[in-house]
């Protein structure tokens, strides 16, 4: 009894052992770190504006839902939503910077966020987010 599959792998070449070797060279390896690191550290520099952002959000459509507050004057819609701010930890944030009311004939007002941030990457590379929301709508 002859087996085939024994004469296929006789007759077949040793391959160069370069051509054998699969896999991440220690470069690649290193490359591939340093990318990785390098989006990591963007995520942490940036996602504390996102993080300020979502908050001062929250405050904002908290406060669009009072509406005996948005009818009243313009100076105790920004104390609210000061309040707002220092009750949820956001000690720098100024009202009067971070969001902006327009008169509104049904509503009395509308209370838009709009404002930049500008976050040091390293060195003197910065990455600025801008953000704009009118309060009460998902839409950002």
């Amino acid at each position: 009894m002859r087996h085939t599959h024994r004469a296929a792998f006789k007759n077949r070449q040793p391959a160069d052992s370069r051509q054998r070797q699969l896999g991440v060279s220690m470069i690649g390896l290193l490359l591939a770190s340093l990318v990785a690191l390098f989006f990591v550290v963007c995520a942490f520099k940036v996602g504390p504006s996102y993080a300020e952002f979502w908050t001062i959000s929250k405050v904002a459509d908290q406060t669009a839902a009072d509406e005996s507050l948005l009818r009243g004057p313009r100076s105790k819609v920004y104390e609210s939503i000061q309040n707002g701010f220092t009750h949820n930890n956001l000690w720098d944030a100024k009202a009067e910077e971070r969001i902006t009311l327009k008169k509104d004939g049904e509503r009395g007002m509308i209370i838009k966020v709009d404002y930049e941030s500008r976050t040091k990457l390293f060195g003197n590379i910065h990455v600025v987010t801008s953000f704009q929301k009118e309060a009460g709508n998902s839409a950002q």
